[in-house]
């Protein structure tokens, strides 16, 4: 009798721990899916990085090219 409650109790706590794997393997999923997360806004933010970048640079542009307008007006004057 007391063996078999043992068994019993020993297949119960065997349940518990893959349950328990189970669930860890569920957290690891989801700290997979988090990184896949994180990338997808690092994707993010380098698009806007780039994004914005694009817009400096045709200002910047057009900074030098009034510059260098100026400086060959000035020049031949």
């Amino acid at each position: 009798m007391v063996a078999a409650i043992i068994t019993i109790l020993s297949r119960f706590i065997f349940l518990d721990a893959r349950c328990s794997m189970l669930d860890t393997r569920y957290w690891m999923l989801d700290a997979g899916f988090w990184s896949l997360d994180a990338r997808c806004w690092f994707l993010v933010s380098g698009c806007l990085i780039l994004d914005t970048g694009c817009w400096i640079s045709p200002s910047m542009k057009r900074k030098t090219w009034k510059n260098n307008h100026v400086s060959r007006i000035t020049h031949h004057a």
